[in-house]
């Protein structure tokens, strides 16, 4: 290594193959031109140690044993060989004897000395051997430089460099020509070459803006934010992998101005990524505002701007945005309902709003019900059904809008105040707190029924009073509510009754809907919605039960005077009655939610099952005090029956005439009394869980005051007509009962009256032979009435004229025996009193011989004139009834055969 040492310029190798040391342990790259300075002075001192050394460079001065080491520095070697310029004793003792004791220097010290000591006397060896070598080498030199001197080394030749200056020149001149180009081109792809270095090192950051922008175009923001994250996490923890500047290894550590090269073009890419997130932050927080993506979507939005570390809270963001963006969708709904609501009610048909219409419309709807059709197939075309579809898509539009939104809303809401939205290491900027998340949500529900109860009008049921129940506060109409503006004014109450129920259920499995989300199920939260729902109920209530009472007051135009297929003395009026109560009574009671038994809810409060309780049962008592009224009308008023033509019915009078109108109509009334009134109040007590044993009482004696008056009349009229027959032959046709001869004959005055009874007879027997018996009696009576009255205006009899008015009397007594009631039989004992008293016997008559035997003619006479109009009057006969008809008739006739005083006594021997 020595003699390698003294002819290898170790500089000039280091530097060519551009190394640190002649024996490297790994691959570097060094500027040698930087480190020349070094290489050179270990190269200087490696050239100088030859022979005359006398020890291997690597072995220690202090002779303690301990080798140079090869890995130290230039700076170190240069530093701790003793030939070097920059030997430093203290460098050499602590780099190569750190641990050496006091005792162990002052060893080294005296090995030193001795080292010293040798090499002295090797010199003077040298010296002293090689002595006629030195001192023939200089003469020689001294020879040659005199030559120099005289020949080459003069001013002239600059001392002999002039030549070799000028040979230099031209060298350099030539070489900067030739290699300048080159060394420039090389140190651009020297430079082209570390910058690809660093790009190929690096290649994942500095596509990462291009990266991050595809992420983002192809919506896929989550590995956008997955990508970034990586890039700050490696920039906040390991700068020098992510920049990959320099390392101090061969010696070497990065310049300044490399660091800041570095730096400015990573500092540039940074830049550019920080931008692109930005714009990623504006992006994703406008598409919260925007609302219309899926909540799962809108939670990784959320979530990827938490992580972004976003100014702008996006939860609140999100909860604002679409809290106004769901109540402006819910007001414009609204209002698009409304203008289709109102579309749909213009376009009415202008007659079907006139009274026979609706009247005409009421009857097909009740008469589809009665004759077993559904409900739907008969109501759900009926008119108004348009308006009532309008106003059912309206409530089921407003209802998707919120259910379509609002979930999204709450589940945000609910999870951000369950914690799931907390910013990670600093609290949020907004002093909200998440339960004002709860509070936007029940504004959209408080909106949501707000929004119903303008258009349904609703009033608070907690504020109502149920009106109380009198015959005269029914009979007079009713309460003072007005029919609710949202009903279509050509419905009737039945297709109100079912079209209110499919709105009430749409309303209902909508505020389920919304109840299932669990937003403040407990306290004042829940109140909201609950009173909504009831306050519904109550108001379509109010519809059903308003419309309800109007066809009641005009259901008497239904009646067409059809009779009922087996009891042919009334009519089918009543079935569609009882069929239009029942309907209405009962979609009445499934709005108010009752139970079937006992009139009690479960959704209701005690309260408020009470007031719903009270106006169904209000509703019908009205209906049928209305229906009451009808029948007057019906009797007393002839009307046009609508649309007669257009329905089918069993039998159909053509034209029905007052004592039809008012015998069909008394038969209705009895029926009502007997059959369904007591049907239709037991069932409404059953129902409601109520006595309604006062109202029964009333409604009855309503009922008998009506048929009491209906009846009358129709006993007065018929009456009448007999009356005057009878006043006329007794006293208008100037009859002289006191001259008259003895009667061979009952006067043609009797037989006349007899057979305007026969037709009247004929009349009830076709209309309702229920009435035959009630009707005859009540004429009878008013037959004797007026032939009592008729009796006592004669002043006296003689005695034709007492058998005359005996034999009339009793033919039309015993003609019309079958009728005879106690009233009529005490009137016409008080007619034989009465011409008994009147009853002037003459002196020239004879005795009661001669009166017997005229009465016994009077009886042949009464004999001969019954058997004569047994046919005519057949009528009157009596017929076998059974039960208590036929005792009656039996005491009826056992009271006619009982003797009678004074006169009617004789008659009664007749």
């Amino acid at each position: 290594m020595q003699s390698l040492a003294g002819s290898v310029d170790e500089p000039t190798l280091t530097k060519f193959y551009s190394l640190s040391t002649l024996e490297p342990r790994k691959w570097e790259q060094v500027d040698a031109e930087k480190d020349g300075v070094f290489v050179g002075a270990v190269g200087a001192i490696t050239a100088s140690s030859g022979k005359g050394l006398g020890r291997d460079e690597d072995t220690d001065l202090l002779g303690l044993g301990v080798r140079a080491s090869r890995n130290l520095s230039l700076e170190a070697q240069a530093a701790t060989h003793p030939l070097s310029k920059s030997f430093s004793p203290s460098t050499y003792l602590s780099t190569l004897h750190p641990d050496a004791t006091y005792n162990d220097l002052r060893e080294g010290m005296s090995n030193l000395r001795r080292s010293l000591d040798d090499r002295s006397e090797e010199v003077r060896l040298l010296v002293r051997e090689e002595f006629d070598r030195f001192v023939g080498v200089r003469s020689v030199v001294q020879a040659v430089h005199s030559e120099m001197k005289s020949s080459v080394i003069n001013k002239q030749t600059d001392y002999g460099t002039k030549q070799i200056k000028e040979t230099i020149r031209e060298a350099s001149v030539k070489a900067e020509s030739i290699y300048n180009p080159v060394l420039t081109n090389n140190h651009k792809a020297t430079k082209l070459r570390s910058t690809l270095s660093v790009f190929e090192r690096n290649k994942w950051f500095f596509n990462l803006p291009g990266t991050l922008v595809d992420f983002i175009e192809s919506n896929r923001p989550d590995q956008a934010l997955s990508s970034y994250s990586k890039a700050k996490y490696l920039l906040n923890t390991r700068p020098q992998a992510l920049l990959s500047l320099p390392t101090a290894t061969g010696g070497q550590q990065p310049t300044e101005d490399q660091e800041r090269a570095h730096k400015r073009v990573f500092d540039k890419v940074w830049s550019n990524i920080e931008r692109i997130m930005s714009e990623l932050r504006h992006e994703l927080l406008a598409q919260l505002r925007e609302g219309g993506k899926p909540v799962d979507d809108v939670e990784k939005t959320i979530e990827i701007l938490l992580e972004l570390e976003s100014r702008e809270d996006p939860v609140w963001t999100y909860l604002d945005a679409q809290h106004d963006l769901i109540a402006k969708q819910m007001r414009a709904a609204h209002a698009t309902n409304l203008a289709n609501v109102k579309l749909a009610r213009d376009r009415l048909p202008a007659d079907s709003l006139s009274e026979s219409a609706m009247a005409l419309d009421l009857q097909r709807c009740v008469r589809g019900l009665a004759k077993g059709d559904s409900p739907d197939s008969v109501l759900r075309d009926a008119p108004g059904h348009e308006v009532w579809q309008s106003i059912l898509d309206a409530i089921k539009n407003l209802s998707e809008v919120v259910l379509q939104s609002l979930p999204g809303l709450w589940r945000i809401g609910k999870n951000y105040m369950d914690g799931k939205y907390s910013r990670k290491g600093s609290s949020t900027a907004s002093n909200r707190t998440p339960s004002q998340a709860k509070h936007m949500a029940q504004d959209i529900l408080k909106l949501y029924a707000t929004l119903l109860s303008e258009f349904f009008t609703l009033t608070d049921l907690a504020v109502i009073r149920s009106p109380p129940i009198s015959p005269g506060s029914a009979a007079s109409g009713g309460s003072k509510s007005e029919i609710p503006p949202f009903v279509p004014p050509n419905a009737n109450s039945l297709s109100t009754a079912w079209w209110i129920t499919r709105v009430l259920d749409e309303v209902r499995e909508g505020v389920t809907d919304l109840n299932a989300m669990d937003i403040g199920t407990h306290g004042a939260a829940a109140g909201p919605l609950k009173s909504f729902v009831d306050n519904v109920r109550w108001r379509f209530e109010e519809a059903v039960c308003e419309t309800w009472a109007r066809d009641a007051k005009v259901f008497y135009s239904l009646e067409d005077w059809s009779l009922h297929r087996e009891d042919g003395a009334r009519t089918t009026y009543l079935q569609l009655f009882e069929t239009f109560q029942n309907y209405n009574t009962a979609v009445t009671y499934r709005i108010a939610g009752l139970e079937a038994k006992g009139g009690k809810s479960k959704t209701l409060s005690p309260r408020a099952t009470a007031e719903f309780v009270n106006k169904i049962k209000t509703a019908s008592l009205d209906a049928l005090y209305a229906f009451l009224d009808g029948l007057v009308h019906l009797a007393f008023t002839e009307q046009t029956r609508p649309g007669t033509k257009h329905l089918e019915s069993p039998s159909t009078r053509p034209a029905v005439d007052q004592d039809t109108r008012i015998l069909l109509t008394v038969s209705n009334l009895a029926y009502l009394k007997s059959t369904l009134l007591p049907k239709m109040t037991s069932e409404l007590e059953k129902t409601l869980g109520l006595d309604l044993g006062p109202d029964r009482l009333t409604l009855d004696e309503v009922v008998d005051q009506l048929d009491k008056i209906i009846f009358d009349d129709f006993v007065k009229r018929r009456s009448a007509a007999v009356c005057a027959i009878l006043r006329s032959g007794i006293i208008d046709s100037g009859f002289d009962w006191f001259e008259t001869p003895k009667p061979t004959e009952v006067r043609p005055y009797m037989y006349e009256a007899l057979l305007e009874l026969v037709q009247v007879h004929a009349q009830i027997s076709v209309t309702a032979r229920s009435l035959v018996e009630r009707s005859l009696s009540r004429i009878v009576e008013e037959m004797a009435r007026e032939a009592l009255e008729c009796f006592r205006e004669v002043k006296r009899f003689g005695m034709g004229g007492m058998l005359r008015a005996t034999l009339e009397i009793e033919f039309m007594h015993q003609t019309l025996l079958q009728h005879v009631t106690p009233l009529s039989k005490s009137t016409l004992t008080l007619l034989y009193e009465a011409v008994s008293q009147n009853y002037y016997r003459r002196p020239a008559a004879s005795g009661s011989d001669e009166l017997q035997r005229e009465l016994d003619g009077v009886k042949k006479t009464l004999l001969d004139s019954r058997r004569s109009t047994s046919v005519t009057f057949a009528c009157f006969k009596q017929r076998k009834r059974k039960d208590a008809d036929e005792k009656v008739k039996e005491k009826i006739a056992k009271d006619a055969d009982a003797p009678r005083p004074s006169a009617p006594a004789a008659a009664g021997r007749i």
